[in-house]
């Protein structure tokens, strides 16, 4: 069905639950899938794992040769066997039209994501074979690219749901939406906290309500790779690695995925423990048997549970407000299925105000169903915009030398997000700074205007000839406003080896 079509009946009064209004969470590690409930006026989460409680489904798909069918989530993990035909991290691949080789041919990203998004989607004829798709719209991350979200449609195309799909929305805007409207209509200075393996994402924001339009300022965002969720099973993949043959198979590798997957969670999301967790790892030749300790575990954990206390600390002191002024903090994403992370946000803000859910990855699904339904006419809620400055307004960079003449060089381009990763710069002393003493950061703004914002000092670079000194230039946001710049020596071939001379400092670039 079209949902403009759908739309029409709405206004006309005459739906029914046969009437799928649907939201996705399509995530780099897991995707969710919600409906709006017409009877209840609420959205649900659809559970995918055939009541064993996990609502989530995992972004991985996979190729089985012999069959030529494909597989996909929980299946796709526990069956993979070390060959190349699987799938994952799908997101992360999205805007720069990739490829992935799947039995030693390229397939295109867009065209995975379709399969994916298709058998995500094919959930709900198992809960009503007669069941019509009315509308449909998907969350995506507030950094998302424009060729990002272009890929994205083309696989709602390449699984036979462009007519269904309504708009691709932030996920941000899909849970405010949800959250302002349904759960806490009277939250004035909102925390919203996104724990996802990629990284940790927190946003302070005032709320400010005038009719049916609520306008959200942000008054503070940071962001952390270090901390995600997935570095956590990198750690624990480690340890597992410990407990077994210093060599293992390609295809024993492959199974210690899927045992991760399976295990994790006992040893993750248990916050007490009456004896100790016993491990079997029965597909490794030969089979091994480890004991972890509740002791092992948190030692495990520790730099990440003191990472993210300092984390909200730093939070709240960079955007010039205490616990108390936060009346409401919002809690997603799946790191927050891990107990000491729920322990270490009550610590700060209390119980009273801190929303943990019982799905925190379906979360954003839940409210990107919430939102379809709005702009179908199912549900009555206000306009919500966003107003923040997570794109850079100027270029920033150096000057370089070009045929005898001074140009500016950008390294960060205006229009892209501030927490974007940026390659370093290599540059040669003397023919790429105006000075042997120091490199000056600049900014070029809309009118072409050049602005110093920043000295960088090269003091204490070993004495070299002209020429003979290669630096690399590397720059990197901890915030909107707080730029952290590192020089770091190269060295210059086998004659003049890098002398570990690294120097870095901080601006704000946008003042």
């Amino acid at each position: 069905m079209n949902w403009k079509r759908f739309k029409d009946i709405i206004k006309g009064g005459r739906p029914d639950e046969s009437h799928y209004i649907l939201g996705l969470d399509l995530g780099n590690d897991s995707s969710a899938l919600a409906f709006y409930n017409i009877a209840r006026r609420a959205p649900e989460l659809l559970d995918m794992s055939g009541g064993y409680g996990r609502a989530s489904m995992p972004t991985v798909l996979q190729h089985i040769p012999e069959s030529r069918e494909w597989i996909f989530g929980e299946y796709a993990i526990l069956n993979n066997d070390g060959h190349e035909n699987s799938a994952r991290s799908l997101m992360d691949k999205l805007g720069v039209n990739a490829y992935v080789d799947i039995n030693k041919r390229p397939i295109a990203v867009s065209g995975l994501l379709g399969l994916f998004i298709k058998e995500l989607i094919g959930n709900v004829r198992n809960i009503n074979p007669k069941a019509e798709i009315a509308g449909i719209v998907a969350a995506v991350p507030s950094y998302n690219t424009a060729e990002a979200a272009d890929e994205i449609k083309r696989a709602f195309n390449a699984a036979g749901y462009d007519k269904e799909l309504i708009n691709l929305v932030s996920d941000r805007e899909c849970l405010f939406t949800n959250y302002l409207t349904r759960e806490n209509p009277e939250a004035k200075h909102a925390l919203l906290l996104d724990y996802g393996s990629r990284e940790l994402r927190a946003g302070i924001y005032a709320v400010k309500r005038a009719g049916d339009r609520i306008d959200i300022k942000t008054e503070n965002y940071m962001y952390s790779a270090e901390l995600g969720a997935g570095n956590i099973d990198k750690d624990l993949m480690n340890l597992f690695l410990d407990y077994l043959p210093p060599r293992i198979s390609k295809q024993e590798k492959s199974q210690l995925t899927g045992f991760l997957y399976q295990h994790k969670d006992l040893l993750l999301q248990k916050n007490n423990w009456s004896k100790p967790v016993k491990l079997y790892f029965n597909f490794a030749y030969p089979p091994a048997q480890a004991t972890v300790t509740q002791k092992c575990v948190n030692d495990l954990v520790a730099p990440y549970r003191e990472g993210f206390s300092k984390f909200l600390r730093n939070l709240l002191t960079r955007g010039g407000a205490e616990p108390g002024d936060i009346d409401s903090v919002m809690c997603v994403g799946g790191g927050f299925e891990m107990q000491w992370v729920k322990d270490s946000v009550v610590s700060v803000f209390g119980e009273s105000r801190a929303r943990f859910y019982k799905n925190p990855k379906g979360v954003i699904a839940e409210s990107a169903a919430f939102t379809a339904a709005k702009l179908l006419g199912a549900a009555r809620a206000p306009s919500v915009i966003i107003h923040d400055n997570h794109q850079i307004r100027v270029d920033l960079g150096i000057m370089t030398r070009v045929n005898r003449r001074d140009r500016f060089h950008p390294i960060i381009h205006r229009g892209a997000f501030w927490w974007q990763e940026t390659g370093p710069l290599n540059i040669i002393l003397n023919q790429a700074t105006d000075s042997a003493d120091s490199i000056k950061l600049l900014s070029r703004a809309d009118d072409g205007e050049l602005r110093t914002v920043g000295i960088i000092p090269l003091d204490g670079l070993p004495a070299r000839p002209k020429g003979a000194t290669r630096l690399a230039l590397s720059m990197r946001f901890e915030n909107t406003d707080s730029l952290s710049v590192t020089v770091t020596d190269r060295g210059f071939g086998e004659i003049y080896p890098s002398a570990g001379y690294a120097r870095t400092i901080k601006v704000n670039p946008l003042r």
